[in-house]
């Protein structure tokens, strides 16, 4: 019985072994034929080309609001130098 079950175990090996390196064989040629395919490329270049985009605009989000940032608290400098009753010193207006 034991000698079986050792038997057994072996070919279960040999089986996981075989099983492992077709799966492997497979994948390797898959992406062969997905790499050489020219839609793929195609695609990969225009998804590529769409993250390029996307990092420009949010680049230029992060300008704009930085300078809407900087606007707001000149304007808040402005009022409130203009405020009936307050004296601000005129150095500090921009």
């Amino acid at each position: 019985m034991k000698k079986q079950i050792a038997e057994l175990k072996s070919k279960l090996g040999l089986v996981k072994r075989e099983i492992t390196s077709l799966r492997d064989r497979e994948r390797q040629e898959y992406e062969i034929r997905r790499n050489a395919s020219p839609s793929f490329r195609a695609y990969e270049a225009a998804k590529a080309a769409h993250l390029r985009s996307l990092q420009q605009q949010e680049g230029q989000l992060r300008k704009v609001s930085g300078r809407l940032k900087i606007i707001e608290r000149i304007r808040r400098d402005i009022e409130r130098a203009f405020t009936f009753g307050t004296v601000v010193p005129t150095r500090r207006l921009p």
